[in-house]
């Protein structure tokens, strides 16, 4: 009886240890959780300090500066422009 009853504390005692892990994981993460936030709000933030700044820029007349545009498309018929012969021209004659 007494072996039953100890070895019902040991198993007692592991599931509140894993428990116990458990918990602390779960804080873990929910602190990483919060710091991730917290670096996203402050780059949101940032970003809308940077617009509102352009905003105000723009509605008094003066220049912003804008991202370059990228080009997407080619225009049709570059293919022909591709060298055939990259060589000096008296190598020809």
């Amino acid at each position: 009886m007494a072996a039953l009853r100890a070895e019902k504390e040991e198993a007692a005692a592991a599931w509140a240890v894993e428990v116990a892990e458990e918990e602390a994981a779960e804080q873990e993460a929910a602190a990483v959780r919060l710091q991730s936030a917290a670096r996203g709000r402050a780059a949101r933030a940032r970003v809308e300090a940077i617009r509102t700044e352009h905003r105000e820029d723009a509605a008094q007349g003066r220049a912003v500066q804008v991202d370059p545009m990228k080009p997407t498309l080619t225009v049709p018929g570059t293919w022909r422009l591709k060298l055939n012969y990259d060589e000096r021209f008296s190598s020809l004659l």
